[in-house]
């Protein structure tokens, strides 16, 4: 029997790109979808490309829960009433659009969200306890280091050399340095935003790659409109909205709601459950197995993808790539992997897995 579980929002949004993961997996209409849940984000883009089923699947309820609100917003309301209700755009009447949808939840979602009037108030995707994480930088970090006129400054419309030098000259100051590294060290971030057991496998300085990384990002100039980063800096998305709201992308979600299905429990016991796949969204799930069960669990899923199926993943920090164990069964598209990698606004990961069932 499974431990009675402690409901709380870990992932109040996807930190995936949903744009790379779209390309990569590239369903046709028509096509059975698997998508591990998380906040829902990257579950409904995947939506609106017209599945015949596509199952969300989580350990979490309460992401499942998340999930479930953001879908019946959008079948329920017009845009810009769900984009004020999550917290896109401000509001004083969320508690009252979420009584408009509230009888469309399903008993349990309806249930945990009844009791949590502040924060469908404050707004849904503050919620988690990584946009906590984050929020806690945007809020008393950054102010030690940079007044909010620079802040303006990074994302303010430069050529590339600008950003650059912005970057260099500015931006990347001892300050910068010494808090970036202090908030984002593998015991602050596995304590304070992620859950300490994800990091286990983790090894090497966390907070220096965390650097490399962001410092890449933020001497390009995609760093202008990348919305992940723009949370992180701002402490909001501002004028950037994800995927699944985008204008065109919420009509496509709510003319095929009817085909999402919800499964609380292991990703691989919802493959088996609703039979075999064309595509399957992996999140970065790998990364927070041993060995041994990234095999056993991985075996279960290759089992269930469907012949030219693929599936997509990220590694954060921790090297998984499926198909090394089961070449017989999978191909790594690895040019099909970098050039996305490419484009992933995700910087933080250290690579996007493509991988096509034999």
């Amino acid at each position: 029997m499974r431990p009675k579980e402690k409901l709380k929002i870990k992932y109040a949004n996807c930190w995936e790109d949903p744009w790379v993961l779209m390309k990569a997996l590239n369903p046709k209409p028509g096509s059975r979808i698997l998508s591990i849940a998380s906040a829902g984000d990257n579950s409904l883009s995947l939506l609106s490309t017209a599945p015949s089923l596509l199952v969300a699947a989580d350990l979490n309820a309460s992401q499942l829960f998340l999930t479930e609100l953001k879908l019946k917003a959008i079948v329920h309301l017009e845009r810009n009433e769900t984009l004020a209700l999550l917290g896109f755009h401000p509001s004083k009447f969320r508690w009252e659009s979420y009584q408009k949808i509230s009888a469309f939840l399903s008993d349990s979602a309806r249930s945990f969200f009844d009791e949590k009037r502040v924060e469908i108030e404050n707004g849904v995707i503050y919620s988690g306890k990584f946009e906590k994480y984050f929020l806690g930088f945007s809020r008393w970090i950054l102010p030690l280091i940079h007044p909010q006129s620079t802040v303006d400054r990074l994302i303010q419309p430069k050529t590339e050399q600008e950003q650059r030098t912005f970057y260099t000259q500015s931006w990347n100051t001892w300050r910068w340095k010494a808090l970036f590294n202090l908030f984002f060290s593998k015991k602050i971030m596995g304590w304070a935003g992620r859950d300490p057991s994800y990091m286990q496998y983790v090894e090497g300085n966390v907070a220096e790659r965390t650097y490399l990384k962001s410092e890449a990002e933020l001497m390009s100039v995609r760093a202008q409109q990348n919305l992940f980063l723009r949370f992180n800096v701002k402490g909001s998305f501002t004028d950037l909205l994800p995927h699944y709201l985008q204008e065109e992308v919420y009509q496509k979600i709510r003319e095929n709601a009817e085909a999402l299905e919800y499964f609380h429990g292991p990703i691989e016991e919802a493959a088996e459950a609703f039979g075999s796949f064309d595509a399957m969204n992996l999140s970065d799930l790998f990364e927070y197995l041993d060995e041994k069960h990234f095999y056993s669990m991985g075996k279960r899923l290759v089992d269930q993808l469907n012949v030219k199926g693929r599936m997509a993943y990220w590694n954060l920090m921790v090297s998984r790539v499926l198909s090394d164990p089961f070449h017989a069964f999978l191909v790594h598209l690895e040019k099909d992997s970098q050039a996305l990698k490419k484009e992933d606004i995700g910087f933080y990961y250290d690579n996007f897995i493509v991988e096509e069932r034999l």
